[in-house]
């Protein structure tokens, strides 16, 4: 049985948060050894967004010597992509009713959106749905690593370069123009 309760929820909603912070860095690592070890082109990688992340793994991609490298890095910003509807969907719509005395405590999600049209939706959360894209970002984190340490050598193993690693499991895209969520 699923534990539901408020704490339950905080929790994975603050494992989320933080694994998709983890994948983040390292997605902003990967981009970063592009850009050359200077001070302006780490600022720039600093201050690049999310979309500006998506972007530079895909101008990369284009200019890659390898096919097999030019398709880990376009997957690699697809499933960042994906993932991030999830986030911004868990992260920034995740309200909590009052906890009664006779029911347990649930997590709801409300959203609004005007792309085309305005529209709401509210639905209930269970913390399962929640350790799913935790666990994706989670593994969204191991996958970027791993294509750096491909691109650019394993320190830990005397600068190897290892294998590029396996996809993992691409999520349904998020249809901004339908209700959320869309549980993957």
């Amino acid at each position: 049985m699923v534990d539901n309760s408020k704490t339950s929820i905080l929790a994975t909603l603050g494992e989320l948060a933080i694994n998709w912070n983890v994948a983040e860095a390292w997605i902003r690592t990967l981009a970063g050894s592009y850009a050359g070890k200077t001070v302006v082109g780490e600022i720039l990688t600093i201050e690049l967004g999310t979309i500006g992340l998506q972007n530079v793994l895909c101008a990369v991609a284009k200019h890659a010597p390898l096919a097999e490298e030019a398709d880990a890095l376009l997957y690699c910003a697809k499933l960042y992509e994906r993932l991030r509807g999830y986030r911004n969907y868990y992260i920034h719509g995740t309200i909590f009713a009052v906890e009664y005395a006779n029911r347990p405590a649930a997590g709801f999600t409300y959203m609004k959106s005007a792309k085309g049209q305005i529209k709401s939706h509210g639905a209930r959360v269970e913390a399962h749905q929640i350790q799913t894209v935790a666990d994706q970002c989670y593994g969204l984190a191991l996958y970027a690593r791993q294509i750096y340490h491909h691109l650019h050598g394993d320190s830990q193993n005397g600068g190897a370069r290892p294998p590029l690693p396996d996809k993992p499991p691409l999520p349904p895209e998020v249809d901004k123009n339908a209700p959320y969520p869309q549980s993957p």
